[in-house]
């Protein structure tokens, strides 16, 4: 068992655990309501898209079989990835707005902001994927998953759509700091500074993730 196919095990096994370790809350504080606001379908389907989408990635982290499949596992899986992190996007755009007590000037930037970074990731994907062709093999018989390397240009593209991801998250971060910070001065941190503190860890998780995926696809190597 590789290095990859371990962290894999790792990643789906906290993901599923903090699932089923939350399960009670959810059901407590979400399907006791009669009726669905959109902020509630917000929160279903980036609870479950990640649930539910993760499957065929991680179909994809332990299948052996033909190229052809893996490169659609590969594929699904970074239009999967844009799309998880448009809905959490939202969540937190709409996290932002309501800190700022819905302010409009707040709302626009956030949203063409995301809208922006968006519509880059989609370009950027679809341009790679109509252009490039992925240097995809599946090792051999007795190693577990898709292995499947990109070249500098296809691994370039990847790295700038999860820096865009990054800059939409900095700019929440960044606003969420200042909102803190001039509460802070006005001494009024009730709320706001719990979220403040969850922000900040979330932030930090974040970054970390994509700077290494950043990194990953800017240095990494294809095999000879």
């Amino acid at each position: 068992m590789d290095l990859n196919t371990s962290l894999s095990i790792i990643a789906f096994t906290l993901l599923y655990y903090d699932y089923f370790l939350t399960i009670k809350k959810e059901v407590d504080l979400f399907w006791t309501f009669r009726s669905l606001r959109w902020v509630t379908v917000m929160f279903y389907l980036t609870r479950y898209f990640s649930i539910l989408g993760s499957i065929p990635v991680m179909f994809g982290h332990f299948w052996l079989g033909h190229v052809a499949t893996c490169m659609s596992l590969q594929t699904y899986h970074q239009y999967y990835a844009l799309i998880l992190q448009m809905f959490i996007g939202v969540l937190l755009l709409l996290r932002t707005y309501a800190l700022y007590e819905r302010n409009f000037k707040v709302l626009v930037l956030l949203v063409v902001v995301g809208l922006a970074l968006v519509i880059f990731g989609i370009v950027v994907l679809a341009w790679g994927r109509n252009n490039i062709q992925f240097e995809a093999t599946v090792i051999a018989s007795h190693k577990i998953g898709c292995q499947l390397w990109l070249n500098q240009q296809d691994a370039s593209c990847l790295a700038l759509v999860w820096g865009g991801m990054l800059l939409f998250d900095f700019l929440v971060f960044s606003l969420t700091l200042y909102k803190a910070l001039t509460l802070q001065r006005d001494g009024r941190v009730t709320l706001l500074s719990v979220l403040m503190r969850d922000g900040t860890v979330y932030f930090g998780v974040m970054a970390i993730s994509i700077i290494a995926n950043i990194l990953t696809f800017m240095v990494g190597t294809v095999p000879r």
